[in-house]
């Protein structure tokens, strides 16, 4: 097996930013098996090869953290020949709709507190979201062995990076690389393309222009997000296994589990 130090990107034609979470190093020397866990962003423009790559995958779960408006106007399509579970595991935090909210109805709102509302929202994921990424660790452990899960939001970064960065914890892969495998949205979500597909969603009230500027924050992928994340953590909770085990209520015996589940069979089992 070849084992990946950068994430594994999968192509397709109707999003950008489908990754495989398998290559990954663990602290102690073992790997995430590949084609057990996908993340993406909004699976509602996917054609018809792209749900049949999706089907060679043998997905049971699609966790969806969209909030349920989101899912309504881009619903999750499978076609009816795959048997797969969608899953609503609805978070608020991170939505497009909260974003413009926020920045288009204060013209005073600038772009330094747009990011500061982004690395808000990464706290509040932590905070408030802990029974949503609970119930999504548990789908994880649901898995049988030859069954995958993938997970996504709208755009794949900011729900989907804190739901990969904890699954990838409990797995005991290390900070840095979960902040590698978060960064590299950034090389696959084309902020451009989102923002035309914003002014075609979401016209500009009272005929006004977005600014650009402004929402450009919302778009990106920086370090500084997902950091903030972690700073919440620590402060409470003084590491991710800890948080895992006390906010989301995951046993060690739980996570022995999942890596048992998740870490290539062929790598040494001990002390995972």
């Amino acid at each position: 097996m070849t084992h990946n130090s950068t994430p594994y990107h999968i192509p397709l034609d109707g999003t950008p930013n489908l990754r495989d979470l398998g290559g990954y190093a663990t602290r102690c020397g073992r790997h995430v098996a590949t084609g057990k866990a996908f993340r993406s962003g909004t699976l509602a423009y996917l054609s018809a090869a792209d749900w049949q790559q999706l089907a060679n995958f043998n997905l049971r779960y699609i966790c969806d953290f969209r909030r349920e408006e989101e899912q309504t106007v881009e619903p999750t399509s499978p076609p009816a020949t795959m048997p797969v579970d969608i899953v609503p595991l609805s978070i608020g935090a991170g939505s497009l709709n909260d974003y413009l909210r926020y920045v288009l109805t204060d013209a005073n709102e600038s772009a330094a507190t747009v990011r500061q509302l982004m690395r808000s929202i990464n706290r509040e994921l932590v905070l408030e979201y802990a029974d949503i990424y609970s119930r999504f660790l548990r789908y994880a452990l649901a898995l049988k062995n030859d069954e995958a899960m993938l997970f996504h939001c709208a755009a794949g970064k900011d729900r989907t990076g804190f739901g990969a960065a904890l699954l990838l914890s409990a797995l005991n892969v290390d900070r840095e690389t979960i902040l590698r495998d978060y960064l590299a949205s950034a090389t696959y979500f084309v902020p451009e393309l989102e923002l035309e597909k914003i002014k075609q969603r979401y016209p500009p009230l009272n005929n006004s222009e977005y600014d650009l500027a402004r929402l450009q924050p919302m778009l990106e992928v920086q370090p500084e997000y997902i950091n903030a994340a972690f700073h919440a953590i620590d402060e409470q909770w003084g590491d991710t296994e800890t948080y895992i085990n006390q906010a989301l209520q995951v046993t060690d015996a739980e996570l022995q589990a999942l890596r048992d589940k998740f870490l290539h069979p062929g790598d040494n089992s001990t002390n995972a």
